[in-house]
């Protein structure tokens, strides 16, 4: 039994009718802007945007050329979908049903009063400038020690862990929380500015590079646990120690970052301190000594520097796992990826707070 969707804007019906032409319900991107474009006066950016919406919510699928009937007799687009990608489909899991206001007819499109549309660009802008002030920045999740978690408060998980969150979630209902933040996909591709479009993708790769460095940090973590297991006796004796291969991941995570972006001094001063004979003191794996060493200045580093040798021991191990500095490297460079990605967006944005009047209808403008 198919799922019911209820379609309540227009330019998204015309996209999902717009399959009705192909015999196998299958079109090229292009296609469906051209037969939309028919219809409405939506321009090219805002109809494709519109489609990678609708392919977010699965009504669409993305397709392959093996899914065109070869049989029927071919037409000039189907032609021009063999020779390229980016094929797509209405998901048969789906019932459409139309409930919006009729559609958006060139010759049936009442002209907005200049003055109503100035108007409710300004009230479109402030969530433009809402949208660039939260935006969320990239970033490590443990950038510096002081975010380790060492609080005996924290929420743990089974595994005595701190409970793990996305930290980008709290920028990201606060970029959207305007009220006319869903009507900028709207008004935006009408002036070439996909922003909306792209940061359906932005968020995405955020979550991912979260999950990318709580993986990295669970990799430290077992390996912290490893050292301590193989080389501290009372370790797996003493219950008020077993928690603190995270704290102790948690200080080491920044510090290797730091390393394999090109900044070495720091990981540097704790190999250079270890010693050629270690009797190992429990206060070398003390992590709030460990983040007032590495908080400190550096010439008052020298003062706990004998204390840390064993935290040292274990970044050195730490250095010799090549799937952990792989992973360090991968989470590198996506950070770097995203954000160049956020310097750009936020840049069309700004260059659309230089317009004095989004073209593009929605639901306000009556």
């Amino acid at each position: 039994m198919s799922d019911k969707a209820e379609i309540n804007d227009p330019v998204d019906w015309a996209i999902i009718q717009s399959f009705n032409r192909a015999e196998k319900h299958i079109l090229m991107l292009k296609t469906i802007i051209s037969i939309v474009r028919e219809s409405s006066d939506k321009k090219d950016k805002t109809i494709e945007a519109r489609v990678w919406k609708l392919v977010e919510k699965k009504y669409l699928v993305k397709c392959d050329s093996s899914s065109i009937d070869t049989n029927h007799n071919p037409s000039k687009n189907d032609t021009v979908v063999k020779r390229r990608p980016g094929l797509y489909g209405l998901n048969k899991n789906f019932e459409f049903e139309y409930t919006g206001i009729s559609s958006t007819s060139k010759s049936d499109i009442a002209e907005v009063p200049d003055d109503i549309r100035r108007n409710h660009t300004i009230e479109l802008k402030a969530a433009i400038e809402n949208w660039i002030k939260y935006f969320p920045k990239p970033t490590y999740r443990h950038l510096s020690g002081k975010k380790a978690q060492l609080d005996p408060a924290t929420n743990l998980d089974e595994s005595g862990h701190p409970s793990k969150f996305n930290p980008y979630s709290a920028n990201i209902a606060a970029c959207e929380q305007h009220l006319l933040f869903p009507d900028l996909s709207n008004h935006l591709p009408g002036i070439d500015c996909d922003a909306c479009a792209i940061w359906e993708k932005n968020k995405k790769e955020l979550s991912e590079l979260d999950t990318m460095q709580d993986t990295l940090l669970d990799s430290i973590t077992s390996e912290v646990e490893r050292w301590l297991r193989n080389n501290v006796a009372f370790y797996m004796y003493e219950p008020r120690y077993r928690k603190i291969g995270y704290d102790l991941a948690s200080c080491i995570f920044p510090l290797m970052m730091k390393y394999i972006s090109g900044d070495k001094s720091e990981i540097e001063f704790f190999l250079s301190s270890i010693p050629g004979n270690l009797m190992i003191k429990m206060s070398s794996l003390d992590p709030k000594l460990i983040l007032d060493c590495i908080n400190a200045h550096r010439k008052d580093k020298c003062i706990a520097r004998e204390e840390l040798a064993a935290f040292s021991m274990i970044i050195e191990s730490i250095l010799q796992k090549k799937g952990i500095v792989g992973s360090a490297e991968k989470i590198m460079v996506k950070t770097r990826e995203l954000e160049l990605e956020r310097s750009s967006l936020v840049s069309e944005l700004e260059k659309a707070l230089l317009y004095t009047s989004y073209p593009g209808s929605c639901q306000y403008l009556k």
